[in-house]
């Protein structure tokens, strides 16, 4: 296991880390050939783990039901973390991006050694979820990357999802101070002066125990919760230049090969509530979500820095008071939430707050990808869509939606009760898991997938007076950290979508009661229906169909590049791709498949079209007031 940040791992062993982690695990059908001479070779999935770039490991993700339903070769991989894989000093001397190099190499090793194995080389789907989903997003558009891979699946995340590191130099020497290494210009203990190098020197000289224990409570709340601490940073080569301009420069997507590729994209209907089990776990009040005063002076300053790169002190500085005529902060909370609070109200809507930070964070960096696609997609290439839309009820906090990852149980062999309580699992959940892994594998062998005519209707919490609905606060979240960086990248694929690539999304809409999944599924656990993670208390029959669905789909699109066949008795109609007309995708619920139109669009539409135009282009200029932020510590008391 790479090293990673010690506070995210529980009780997992330190002594199992090692900076000599690089290794990666094939995983294959029983009966699959290695006769490199015979023509049935396995389409091959190479899959890169989540875990904010900080932690995470390959053998996490066990793909058991993945490979044996789907039929496909699966190969996860590990590449390092944190410091380890994105310090930069911004120049030659550390110029980053190590774990974006480490990911590139596992696929050209695949590339040139899966046939070995009995995997197809000409048929290799590069997919993963949350960071890995924005690493996927960034091997696509890497000029390095032509010609390794030829269709990519991305769950929950996408290349403009705050996901670069715009102060590189800052974060070293930061880094620097916790560790205790020389600053330049200081007064070394031999009387010299301190220069860049014996700084660099210093700190190849940390353990890596110490450089991973550094602590993140002076950060406010959501900063330590959301943020990409270590991000991957422009560097001329494997991300020649941001990845906003890369997705609306239609000649260079050309030029790297990035519409030659199928795309599969897709998000849950609760990717913001991965602040509500982290708040949970880390102050052990979730009621700070909805706290107005945090939500102004925190989390839209934090949100709008991420989306637009601008800075702000509150909520009224991020739209011109011109627009407004009554109080700034509750006329945003309008805007971002369609929600209006009465007079004397001292709580948000939850599920709204959500949403919010969903719709920057996943939703419209996704919706904005699969609209590159589009925009110059080739007529053989797919580029399709899909919207998780179910509420689990193993999940903690079903209620609002399926949490960011836990689209994962339904994909690979993991327990739900990494969610919640796995007997609360039922036959939803199952039917659901079956759908998605065929949708999976499908994709993975052919590009395709199948449609289906009806969509169930969301089952949705009324907004209260004194406190925001639940699962929009999570959808806030989710929008901005998820959505919206998804729908950007699928978008930018759309863009330039060659004929016969696919651009196919789906969205993970389940509400697995394993994990409390009244308000969907969260985060990450997708993982459980994706890997051979166990099951947990809650965990039923529709958690088990819904993850043969998913391993299905996922094990499809890696052989094929379309997980039609996989998916045909779900999906008769057809998997239409995501394009920027109608911006399609497939909703996948237990029992249910059904091929929907814009995800989140409004939301999608404010933070990718409207903020940009109506903030001053010298916000970061301003001078700030100087009203106070709790930090974490303080919030934890």
């Amino acid at each position: 296991m790479c090293w990673q940040q010690l506070s995210e791992l529980g009780g997992v062993d330190v002594s199992t880390m090692s900076e000599d982690c690089l290794f990666l695990n094939v995983f294959r059908p029983v009966a699959t050939t290695t006769d490199s001479s015979r023509r049935d070779a396995r389409p091959v999935f190479v899959y890169i783990h989540g875990g904010g770039f900080v932690s995470g490991s390959s053998s996490f993700y066990v793909p058991g039901q993945l490979v044996a339903d789907g039929n496909i070769i699966t190969v996860t991989l590990n590449y390092r973390l944190g410091a380890f894989g994105f310090l930069s000093s911004g120049d030659s001397r550390l110029p980053g991006n190590y774990a974006l190099w480490d990911q590139q190499l596992a696929i050209r090793w695949v590339k040139d050694n899966i046939q070995a194995f009995g995997g197809d080389p000409n048929q290799i789907t590069v997919g993963g979820e949350s960071a890995g989903s924005i690493s996927v997003a960034f091997q696509s558009l890497s000029p390095l990357s032509k010609g390794l891979f030829n269709r990519a699946i991305m769950q929950s995340g996408a290349a403009t999802a705050g996901s670069t590191q715009r102060e590189s130099l800052q974060q070293l020497l930061n880094l620097a101070r916790e560790v205790r290494c020389p600053l330049p210009g200081s007064s070394l203990p031999s009387g010299g002066v301190s220069s860049d190098q014996d700084l660099l020197t210093c700190l190849r000289n940390v353990s890596p125990a110490d450089i991973m224990t550094v602590k993140i409570l002076g950060k406010s709340l959501i900063r330590a919760i959301t943020e990409i601490v270590y991000a991957a940073v422009v560097d001329g080569e494997i991300i020649p230049k941001e990845p906003a301009a890369m997705l609306k420069d239609k000649e260079y997507l050309t030029q790297v090969g990035f519409y030659e590729r199928d795309y599969l994209s897709g998000s849950l209907n609760n990717e913001g509530g991965v602040i509500y089990s982290s708040i949970q776990s880390m102050t052990g009040n979730v009621s700070l979500i909805v706290n107005p005063n945090i939500y102004d002076l925190d989390f839209v300053p934090f949100l709008t820095e991420t989306r637009l790169g601008r800075r702000s002190s509150s909520a009224e500085e991020v739209i011109p008071t011109r627009i407004s005529p009554f109080n700034f902060a509750t006329s945003l909370r309008d805007k971002l939430m369609n929600t209006c609070l009465s007079t004397g109200a001292t709580q948000l809507d939850m599920k709204q707050v959500l949403d919010t930070v969903g719709d920057v964070t996943f939703y419209v960096p996704g919706k904005e990808f699969a609209r590159a696609i589009a925009g110059g997609q080739r007529s053989d290439r797919r580029n399709l869509a899909y919207f998780f839309d179910h509420y689990p009820t193993f999940v903690s906090g079903g209620q609002l939606g399926s949490l960011h990852g836990v689209d994962l149980i339904y994909e690979f062999d993991l327990t739900p009760s990494v969610f919640g309580n796995a007997s609360l699992w039922n036959a939803d959940d199952e039917y659901l898991r079956k759908v998605f892994i065929a949708m999976i594998a499908g994709f993975v062998q052919t590009g395709k997938v199948l449609e289906v005519l009806a969509r169930l209707l969301n089952t949705r919490l009324t907004t209260g007076v004194i406190q925001l609905d639940f699962k929009h606060v999570l959808d806030t979240v989710g929008d901005s950290i998820f959505y919206v960086p998804g729908k950007e990248f699928t978008r930018a694929t759309a863009g330039g979508q060659r004929p016969l690539r696919k651009n196919l999304a789906y969205f993970f809409d389940h509400y697995p009661a394993f994990a409390g999944g009244q308000v969907g599924t969260m985060h990450g656990t997708d993982l459980v229906y994706e890997f051979d993670m166990g099951r947990q208390n809650g965990w039923n029959a529709d958690d088990d169909h819904l993850r043969k669905v998913f391993l299905g789909m996922i094990a499809g699109f890696v052989e094929t590049g379309n997980p039609a066949t996989a998916l045909q008795s779900y999906l008769p109609g057809g998997w239409r791709d995501f394009d920027l007309r109608d911006e399609s995708y497939l909703s996948l619920k237990p029992h249910a498949l059904t091929i929907q139109q814009h995800l989140r669009g409004r939301a999608a539409s404010l933070w990718i079209d409207l903020l940009p135009k109506l903030l001053d282009s010298d916000l970061s200029q301003r001078n700030h007031t100087s009203t106070h932020v709790p930090t974490l510590s303080e919030l934890i008391g």
